[in-house]
């Protein structure tokens, strides 16, 4: 006996005319009633072998929905399932056309009942649904955006996979918006009833239905479950009160931008929910500490609210499946969909529905969550690719965000399974003082006592003007990792900082494993008490044999075998208690491991590697390192082995790199350019060694030509780190072209930052593959006389100069290309609104001899990354300026170089290099620096 088929799309013919309809069995089909009258009726499905004739049996009296009897039924039973809405409910749903399917939002009104009730009073039609579609290609191919066509008239509208209604002929002036008759009105007529009772369709016990499907109460309980484990971080020894706190995920979650490589950006980038609103799969690259994985949890925490006046659109009616990588990879077989709730780690996995996995995909309802694609080798990676292909494949329509750290994968890595690629953005200044903002005024929400509180306080303004003036601290702040980790060493220093990343490091490192518990009297609450070389100790062993093995997560079990083989050698410890119970301290009290599970990991592959590193060279595994070194999983350990190593390691493990590089044509340009990125962390140095290693890598970078390029583009990010900027060589020459070429080749935000440093005319060259570049001196210089005169004689006019009192700036609307301009001599400009309006490639401003501006708001909302501005305009109008993502540089020849106002506009300005008096010299064509572009 053939298993019942949920209800399936038809293609009603009527006359000249095509509109849907869906099989509720075999022989009948429900559809629209207006197209009929006066026409032969034919049905096709998608597995009938034509049009089959059909006679109508039944016609709503007042709504747009009648029944098609088939002259030759199909075969096979049909599983129907009915839906209706509470009053004012907005759920997920889903229409079904007979070639295509659409998603969208199906909303109740609140008044639907007394409508109704009204409705059949006075015979008049009665209440509808109101269907909003949330895309507007006809197809989940994509196509042009158009509105819906009367083929879709008749259309069934599931909730799951749970007939709801049919779309009306009703026309609305929003196109997406489209009326729907609830499957209630059609049950509350005693025909329609018989009728199906007739043809052996299930009907609802005394017609009355369900308000929702029967896999409901068991997805109100695992969203309450993903609330409950989801809204909560914890910061374990973050604290200042000396027990762990957990904090509002919400409260403490920063909005990241994101930008799309393969569109025109303006600079700006776009809000993360803006841009995966518009997007079914994307894979999501950022760096460490990025924020990827909390981004995650923070979508998955948006879902499973199901508040449709607080979550964004895209998220209504999803349910989240939030899969870490390293999860997925421990079997031999990844997850089948009945065991990707297992897969998530939620306990409630065994008592879902039997086939509820199946009917939310099979509906379009996923929200796939796949985290840390970089965390596994590269042989489980291509798994985890074919599984992703397979699921897509046997499950459209689902929403899917991948992560990855930047290199970890080829670019285009998932395009043929349509994913679009986005980039994190890195934080701005903005973002930095947002995020230091927000965590002291946690952390002194969990601190009780009033001292304690003014004492937060005074921590954060210090932090605050630390960042603003010191740049070497302030080039940390690059992540929401490290700005967590600069805050938290602040307030446990006492406000004194390190400035090197090793020494930052370091400093957590202690801090969390035990400064924080003996200062605040904790002394060992499982107990055993470990000092903190001996917890580094068991905790690098972890490390090492973590990166050794090309893993995030080790077995507990594993684990405590680790720790029982080091325990002979350290007695003391051994004397603390057995390994299983100091592997329980080390996770309730280090703050660098978790237990997910079975298994253990550390919270951050950085910590990971740090220690790993420090194990290699304790056990002088110099040889291991350098034979491991052209591994992409082993290039930060091998640099930050570098940092712990003693002079005599260092240089042995650098000249390591250098004669394997030498040796091994293949791993060369790799091998070269990392010896050279290790070189910052090597404080102490044989002269000799460092010289080979810079003439190695002088060799490589930068490059000369396109096939230097290239080769340079396989090494990966790590040759971003050693590209010369604009400043150093011809911004416009060859080899300048040839460095955005290898940037472009590479990809990633920090590629993207590079390229916009340089010239347009240099990137467009690059993009050409040219061998030559224009300078400055071929980028015209317009006067402003010419504006309406002769606009464009010279082409596109780049740089203009405007002398004198004008006030008419709408001339500049016609200059979309506009990168310079100078503004001298006028004395009626105020403020640049107008004059900046619609100007997205000005990146250089120069303003001389302007005495009435005091309103420099405007530049903040532009990509201008160098301002000159003369005569001073007070400290009030450029803090403005501190709300721009781009700018770089402000150059203020008014001011003397050590004046008072000049210090306070650092403070003013954190991360923008100020320039006074005559520090800065004129450069050529026109008085302004080129610099990059956002």
């Amino acid at each position: 006996m053939l298993d019942p088929q949920p209800v399936r799309p038809a293609t009603v013919i009527a006359g000249d005319r095509e509109f849907s309809g869906s099989f509720l069995t075999p022989a009948l089909v429900l559809t629209a009633a207006h197209p009929l009258e006066g026409h032969r009726v034919t049905v096709t499905s998608p597995d009938s072998s034509g049009p089959v004739a059909c006679d109508v049996v039944w016609r709503h009296p007042t709504a747009d929905a009648a029944l098609l009897r088939l002259r030759e039924p199909g075969s096979g039973p049909v599983d129907v399932r009915w839906a209706d809405l509470p009053p004012g409910e907005t759920v997920r749903c889903s229409v079904a056309g007979p070639r295509s399917r659409r998603e969208g939002l199906l909303s109740a009104p609140a008044t639907r009942w007394l409508a109704e009730a009204a409705a059949h009073q006075v015979g008049r039609a009665v209440a509808t649904y109101l269907l909003e579609l949330l895309d507007t290609s006809e197809s989940r191919g994509g196509g042009p955006s158009r509105p819906a066509t009367a083929a879709w008239a008749g259309a069934a509208v599931f909730t799951g996979i749970a007939l709801a209604g049919v779309i009306t002929a009703a026309r609305t002036p929003a196109p997406r918006r489209i009326e729907v008759t609830p499957v209630r009105t059609l049950l509350a007529d005693s025909e329609f009833v018989g009728v199906l009772r007739e043809h052996g369709c299930p009907v609802p016990p005394d017609w009355q239905m369900p308000v929702t499907d029967p896999d409901a109460d068991f997805e109100r309980t695992f969203a309450e479950y993903v609330v409950d484990c989801y809204d909560q971080i914890a910061l374990s020894g973050l604290d200042l009160s000396g027990e762990p706190v957990t904090w509002p995920l919400e409260a403490t979650y920063l909005e990241l931008l994101v930008v799309d490589e393969s569109e025109e950006e303006d600079g700006t980038g776009t809000s993360v929910e803006q841009a995966l609103a518009g997007r079914e799969r994307v894979l999501l690259r950022g760096g460490a500490g990025a924020g990827k994985t909390t981004l995650l949890r923070r979508l998955a925490l948006a879902a499973a609210r199901r508040d449709a006046a607080a979550s964004p659109a895209f998220l209504h009616g999803l349910v989240p499946f939030l899969l870490p990588v390293p999860f997925l990879v421990r079997e031999p077989a990844l997850p089948r969909p009945d065991e990707l709730l297992h897969a998530t780690g939620s306990p409630q996995a065994d008592g879902a529905p039997p086939g509820w996995v199946h009917r939310v995909l099979g509906a379009g309802r996923g929200l796939m969550l796949v985290d840390g694609i970089d965390r596994v080798r590269a042989v489980d990676r291509h798994r985890i690719r074919a599984w992703l292909n397979d699921l897509i494949a046997t499950f459209p329509g689902n929403r899917w965000i991948v992560t990855s750290r930047p290199s970890a994968v080829a670019e285009s890595w998932l395009a043929p399974q349509g994913f679009t690629e986005l980039v994190l953005a890195p934080m701005t200044r903005r973002d930095v003082q947002a995020f230091v903002h927000r965590w002291f005024e946690m952390a002194r929400e969990a601190t009780l006592d009033a001292r304690d509180r003014a004492r937060v306080e005074d921590l954060r303004e210090s932090l605050t003007i630390a960042l603003a003036t010191r740049r070497e601290l302030a080039g940390l702040a690059t992540s929401p990792l490290m700005c967590a980790l600069l805050c938290a060493n602040h307030v446990d220093r006492g406000g004194r900082l390190p400035t090197r990343r090793m020494d930052l490091y370091r400093a957590v490192l202690e801090m969390l494993l035990s400064r924080r518990d003996e200062e605040r009297g904790i002394g060992a609450p499982e107990g055993v008490l470990l000092s903190v070389e001996e917890q580094t100790q068991l905790l690098q062993r972890i490390a090492y044999w973590l990166v050794r093995n090309l893993s995030t997560e080790i077995s507990a079990a594993h684990a405590v075998a680790l720790i029982e083989g080091a325990l002979p050698a350290m007695p003391r410890v051994a004397g603390e208690g057995d390994a299983e119970r100091i592997l329980r301290h080390l996770l309730a009290r280090s703050g660098l491991l978790t237990l997910r599970g079975e298994s253990v990991g550390f919270v951050h592959r950085t910590f990971q590697d740090y220690l790993a590193a420090r194990a290699a060279v304790e056990v002088e595994d110099i040889d291991l390192l350098v034979s491991h070194a052209h591994e992409e999983q082993w290039q930060d350990v091998v640099r930050l082995a570098v940092g712990h190593a003693r002079s005599q390691s260092r240089a042995k493990l650098l000249d390591g790199l250098v004669a394997r590089g030498d040796a091994k044509p293949e791993h060369r340009a790799r091998l070269h350019l990392l010896a050279a990125a290790c070189l910052e962390y090597a404080v102490e140095l044989d002269p000799t060694v460092r010289h080979r290693v810079e003439r190695r890598a002088a060799a490589l970078v930068p490059p000369h030509g396109l096939a230097d390029a290239l080769a340079l583009a396989k090494v990966g990010p790590l040759v971003l780190e050693l590209l010369p900027g604009p400043e150093t060589i011809d911004p416009y020459g060859h080899e300048a072209a040839m460095v955005v070429r290898t940037a472009e080749l590479i990809g990633g935000e920090a590629a993207e930052l590079l390229i916009r440093r340089f010239p347009p005319a240099t990137r467009g060259a690059a993009r050409a593959g040219a061998s030559r570049v224009p300078g400055p001196s071929a980028v015209p210089t317009v006067p402003v006389e010419s504006w309406t005169t002769t606009p464009g004689a010279a082409g596109p006019a780049r740089r203009v100069a405007c002398r004198g009192d004008t006030t008419d700036f709408s001339a500049l609307r016609a200059l979309p290309l506009l990168h310079t301009l100078t503004i001298s001599g006028n004395t009626s400009l105020t403020r640049l609104d107008e004059v900046l309006r619609g100007l997205k490639a000005l990146r250089t401003l120069v303003l001389s001899d302007c005495p009435g501006l005091r309103d420099l708001s405007a530049v903040a909302r532009t990509g201008v990354v160098f301002l000159e501005i003369s005569p001073y305009p007070g400290a009030a109008a450029l803090a403005a300026l501190a709300r721009s993502r781009w700018l770089r540089a402000v150059y203020l020849p008014g001011l003397g170089a050590d004046c008072p106002e000049a210090r306070e506009l650092a403070a003013l300005l954190p991360g923008v290099a100020l320039f006074a008096g005559s520090r800065i010299p004129a450069p050529p064509g026109g008085g302004t620096p080129q610099n990059e572009e956002p």
